[in-house]
């Protein structure tokens, strides 16, 4: 686990989604969670977390129907980025962006907050199951 100045980053879906009234931008996607944690990485984090789930360098995140996969497990809204790093200079970099400027309108309603937190604590890397892969590589020799 790690320790440090840092900040939340919460994203979430369109209060009473209708997808034959809004755009599809209304309900958060792995384009938007890589898009934060891409100006993250930009401004200074030193460790990042998805929802409780601490990410290395090369994050597995993908979309799968409604949901997003994170090193294959599930996660559902509201969506949780945590990052350890300067603070102020990440918070100002999400505020600023213009992509996640449009998607919090009105019209498309993605909703969002920033929160910086002087102690954020991030959980150690682990993914559960990948013993289950090494034992069958090791039985196909």
């Amino acid at each position: 686990a790690v320790e440090g100045p840092g900040i939340r980053v919460i994203l979430n879906d369109r209060i009473e989604y209708d997808p034959a009234r809004h755009p599809i931008e209304s309900i958060v996607h792995d384009k938007t969670v890589l898009h934060v944690i891409d100006i993250l990485k930009a401004n200074g984090a030193q460790a990042l977390a998805f929802n409780s789930t601490r990410l290395t360098a090369v994050a597995q995140i993908g979309c799968i129907g409604p949901t997003i996969l994170c090193y294959n497990n599930r996660q559902m809204p509201p969506y949780v980025i945590e990052a350890i790093g300067p603070m102020e200079e990440m918070a100002n970099a999400i505020a600023g962006d213009s992509y996640l400027s449009h998607i919090t309108t009105p019209e498309i309603g993605i909703r969002m907050s920033i929160n910086m937190v002087e102690n954020l604590a991030l959980p150690s890397f682990s993914r559960t199951g990948d013993y289950r892969s090494l034992i069958t590589l090791l039985e196909a020799k």
